[in-house]
């Protein structure tokens, strides 16, 4: 469109301090704000307020709902470390994981992605062809049609540079929503295909080429938000990014090329959607795109060795507009996401009593070196659990841009 101006590779909108960004630890860390006792309690306040809500029978709330969410999470849930190989861990993996997976090799049976390659994809090399070449251009066209058939939206590129390997994350655990912090190294080596051990992840350093894809979800019911009939969608929305993944991987694969992602991966995913061009970093946070706003679910990167031509940032004037809007911030039932106009360079204070933590660490969810509104991500999963709907998402229903 005629208001979206392209800017330079690695500044988008977002004024970023490239030597303050540091690769970061990737786990869940909500608990450890909160002491033995603070967890149990609110643990309960979860399950209670569920069944409250149930009960009272209220639109968005109510046993349909409560339902209509869950074969999605279900989905999820079965097959979420489709993104790696499990090789000699699966046998400690937690009840309700176990589906999905190669009794014998541990690996996943619908995508082992970080085997030599996808089960039951035939590739040129197996047929005996040349695999497909093309500048990176016809590359980037083939690409853009190949993520939309298998269910994608917006389509950016990037390079695996000093820049976008700091968003990679130094360690992940065997899922990364259940990861401590002593999970496996993330690491590039020169090797063929991507591998794991107990100690590692291997992304290979021909992979030197970055696809970002994606997932939307839909408007109607987010605008229900907080309740179980938005959470339904956001559910959803996550399921058909596990079929995305393996369709579109399989799709690299039969062409002749190496992957390595997306799935749950050790990465910040929204810089990734940002420094590609295909939306603004937003006050909430998230990304803001010309197409459909901030009802973006999930952003696929995928590392791969198929020659792409690098996108830019954008700047179509929604992180200018978010200084003078904060409308999210006013929806935001934990008050999440701060309401002062300019951003900065400063993360939320230690001493934020908001949710009432034992004891906060910001640093643990605000990474230092970008100039943002800093949110409490405390406050926010915090609410997400004590009022027993599992998520949100009022400020995306809340946002101006938002459209289907």
């Amino acid at each position: 469109p005629w208001y979206v101006r392209e800017l330079e590779y690695a500044k988008p909108t977002v004024e970023i301090d490239w030597n303050m960004i540091q690769r970061q630890t990737h786990y869940n860390n909500w608990e450890d704000h909160l002491d033995q006792t603070e967890k149990d309690n609110r643990a309960h306040m979860y399950y209670d307020n569920t069944k409250k809500m149930v009960l009272e029978n209220n639109p968005g709330n109510t046993m349909f709902d409560v339902a209509i969410r869950h074969p999605a999470w279900t989905a999820v849930r079965r097959n979420m470390d489709y993104f790696f190989g499990v090789e000699g861990i699966m046998k400690d993996t937690p009840p309700g994981f176990e589906m999905g997976f190669d009794p014998e090799s541990g690996h996943c049976m619908m995508s082992p992605v970080w085997a030599t390659d996808l089960f039951g994809i035939i590739t040129p090399g197996n047929m005996g062809v040349p695999r497909w070449e093309g500048t990176p251009e016809q590359n980037a066209a083939l690409i853009r049609m190949a993520a939309r058939w298998c269910g994608g939206a917006e389509v950016g590129y990037l390079k695996a540079d000093e820049y976008t390997k700091k968003l990679v994350h130094k360690t992940c655990g065997i899922l990364p929503i259940l990861a401590d912090k002593n999970g496996r190294e993330v690491v590039w080596e020169n090797v063929d295909q991507p591998y794991e051990t107990d100690k590692k992840l291997v992304i290979p350093e021909k992979c030197d080429n970055i696809i970002v894809v994606t997932i939307r979800e839909e408007r109607n019911p987010a605008l229900m938000a907080p309740s179980y009939r938005a959470d339904a969608t956001t559910a959803k929305s996550y399921a058909r990014s596990i079929a995305f993944d393996i369709h579109f991987r399989g799709f690299l694969h039969a062409i002749g090329y190496t992957s390595a992602g997306s799935g749950w991966g050790p990465w910040n995913n929204v810089p990734f959607g940002v420094l590609s061009g295909i939306g603004e970093l937003g006050r909430m946070r998230g990304q803001i795109t010309p197409s459909c706003g901030p009802l973006i679910r999930k952003v696929e990167v995928f590392f791969t060795d198929l020659p792409l031509p690098p996108t830019n940032p954008i700047d179509f004037g929604a992180n200018r507009f978010c200084r003078d809007c904060g409308l999210c911030a006013k929806a935001c039932p934990a008050s999440a996401i701060p309401t002062f106009r300019e951003p900065t360079y400063d993360i939320t204070p230690a001493d934020d009593a908001n949710s009432n933590p034992t004891k906060l660490h910001p640093e643990y969810f605000n990474l230092s070196g970008k100039k943002v509104w800093p949110n409490n991500d405390f406050a926010c999963h915090n609410f997400w659990v004590t009022s027993g709907k599992h998520g949100c998402a009022a400020c995306v229903a809340s946002c101006v841009f938002s459209k289907d």
